[in-house]
Parts: structure tokens; C-alpha cells; sequence
């Protein structure tokens, strides 16, 4: 680490700028940083000053930035094809990135099928969870939780719970989507088993016919919530609650994926237990640090959408799935 300078006029001037052109709702504004450049874990600004980068791009670069294997591989690949609209053709690095996802899918059954629905982000995943988990159970109603992130897409931004100003202003929202509490690690063991059912059963008794829901999407460990693991018993009770009434269970994984704890999903945490999802909905890292999400499930859930239901110009392209 370089000697702190003084001076952020460059940055400042460019927030400026940014000010007087682009949405201010796509700033959370801290500080006047700028990136200039970036290496490893070294963030280096307009001005010349250096910082330590703890936030990893909001979890999107695992490995840091401009780190050897990727690059060489993003470079390796743009000497090819950059992209070409897997709408109407076929790449190899979308192939062959989906095999190898779909190897690591946790499954109970090592003979169970895995395929991938590829969009531009993790928000667009959440909403591709969304249509293949209405599309294969011919049902309705979501489950999601108090105090979980999902992304900012109209589908991802109603099942998002976290922060009102996502929903002030711009309702109506995706209809059928009910949010209910979230039980984490932080609750007693006994505390837990007898309160973290009670709304959802009260709701399957009242208003919510539990033959209606389609999924219960949840964080295994919630983001934006605190980074907070969700209780085992918790996790426990909702998944043989889900398998009671048929209802998909599915991780969203688009903060937590890829070894941030521990493990290639923080769904891993909960095999244990006896809890397996359906689906997984992935984002952020994805992509190697360039832009990609996507929703990988049990075979039969992925073929339940015919095209165009779920598809995107440059989702899978050749670059982000080589990276």
C-alpha cells in the first residue's frame, strides 16, 4: 500500500459529471471513489490513491481483480468470438461451463439430471426461478423472507425484502409473492423450532393454500439481512414442509456461491441435514468478474419452459462463460 494522497479533485470532478448524466437510484453513495484500475485485492483511484478492497465488486470478484487465469482466458477468448447470440446458435464455452456446473449441482441422487437456464445477471436468475418454478408445478404463489435480497429486476425487486424503497413508488409488483420471517443462527434452538413455522402454517391455514405455492426461495445465508446462516432446524422444517405439499425448494446463491463460505454453495452446509434443493439461482461471480447469472435445476424443472419463454440476446455468451 501506497502513502494515502490528499487530494480526490480528479474524483470529485468525475462525480460531478456522473451527477449531471446517469440515474442517481444506480449510485449507493458512500465515498467519491472512482476506479481507475484495479489488481488483486488493491482498488487504485482517479487520483492516484490506493485502497484495500474488502466489498469484492458487491461479491462479484472471488478471486480479485484481474486475476492471471482469468484474464488470460477472457483475452484467450476475445482473439475468437466475443459473442454470438446463443438465441439462434451454439457455443462451445456455454456447453461446456453448464457440464461443469452442473457436476457440482448437490444432488441426494448422483443420477439425477442437472441443466441450466443462463441470463445476464442475478437478478434475471431470480426471475428465471420464478417462471420454471410456475411453469413446472402449474402453480402460483412464491415464498420468500424478511430481510433477504434478490436483485432489482420487477420479479427479483418483489421478492426482495429488505429495503421499502425498492417497492415506494413503482407498485404494482409481481402479484403472488408473500414474504415471511427468516430464522438465522443467531435464534435459540427451542426458540426456533417453535416459532420459525408458525406464520407460514397460519398462512397455509388462512390464506395462502399451500397447494398454490409453487417455491420457497431462500437465502442459505442472508446477504443484505447481516450475513446471517440460516438456522438448521429452520432449514430443516421448511424443507420437509416443502416436501409435504410439493412445493420446490430452491438456494438462492447469487451473494454466497463459490467457496465466500466455504464451500462451492452455502447450501452445502445444510446436506447434512438432509436438506437438497431443486434449484440453485446464481449470479455475480459467475461470470468471472464480467456480467452472468443464471438458474440451474433438476432436469424436468429446466424443460418445463419452451422458447422464447426464458431468453436473452447475450445471456451465455462466449466471454462470460469462458471467464
Amino acid at each position: 500500500m501506497g502513502e494515502f494522497i490528499e487530494s480526490t479533485k480528479i474524483c470529485k470532478e468525475w462525480v460531478e459529471r456522473d451527477e449531471a448524466v446517469i440515474a442517481p437510484c444506480q449510485h449507493l453513495r458512500f465515498y467519491d471513489l472512482v476506479v481507475e484500475r484495479s489488481q488483486g485485492d488493491i482498488l487504485y483511484d482517479a487520483d492516484g490513491n490506493d485502497f484495500i478492497d474488502f466489498y469484492s465488486s458487491a461479491s462479484s470478484l472471488n478471486l480479485g481483480s484481474s486475476f492471471s487465469i482469468l484474464t488470460r482466458a477472457i483475452m484467450q477468448q476475445m482473439d475468437k468470438c466475443i459473442q454470438y447470440t446463443p438465441v439462434y446458435t451454439y457455443n462451445r464455452p456455454m456447453i461446456e461451463y453448464a457440464e461443469r456446473l452442473a457436476r457440482i449441482f448437490p444432488r441426494r441422487d448422483p443420477s439425477q439430471k442437472i441443466k441450466v437456464s443462463f441470463s445476464n445477471c442475478g437478478s434475471e436468475a431470480n426471475d428465471a426461478a420464478v417462471k420454471f418454478a410456475r411453469g413446472y408445478t402449474h402453480r402460483q404463489k412464491i415464498i420468500t423472507f424478511i430481510n433477504s435480497y434478490h436483485g432489482n429486476t420487477y420479479g427479483a425487486s418483489t421478492l426482495t425484502a429488505c429495503a421499502s424503497e425498492m417497492h415506494e413508488g413503482i407498485a404494482p409488483m409481481l402479484p403472488e409473492v408473500y414474504h415471511f420471517p427468516f430464522f438465522g443462527n443467531d435464534v435459540d434452538d427451542e426458540t426456533c423450532e417453535r416459532e420459525c413455522l408458525k406464520e407460514i402454517e397460519k398462512a397455509f391455514e388462512t390464506y395462502v393454500p399451500a397447494n398454490d405455492v409453487a417455491a420457497v426461495i431462500i437465502e442459505p445465508m442472508q446477504g443484505d439481512g447481516g450475513m446471517i446462516p440460516a438456522h438448521r432446524i429452520f432449514m430443516q422444517m421448511l424443507y420437509a414442509l416443502c416436501q409435504k405439499h410439493k412445493i420446490l425448494f430452491i438456494a438462492e446463491e447469487v451473494q454466497l456461491a463459490f467457496y465466500r463460505t466455504g464451500d462451492w454453495f452455502s447450501i452445502n452446509e445444510y446436506l447434512q441435514y438432509g436438506v437438497y434443493p431443486d434449484g440453485i439461482i446464481m449470479g455475480k461471480t459467475l461470470g468471472g468478474g464480467l456480467v452472468a447469472g443464471a438458474f440451474m435445476a433438476k432436469a424436468e424443472i429446466i424443460d418445463s419452459l419452451k422458447p422464447p419463454a426464458h431468453i436473452f440476446t447475450l445471456a451465455g455468451n462466449h466471454l462470460s462463460c469462458a471467464a
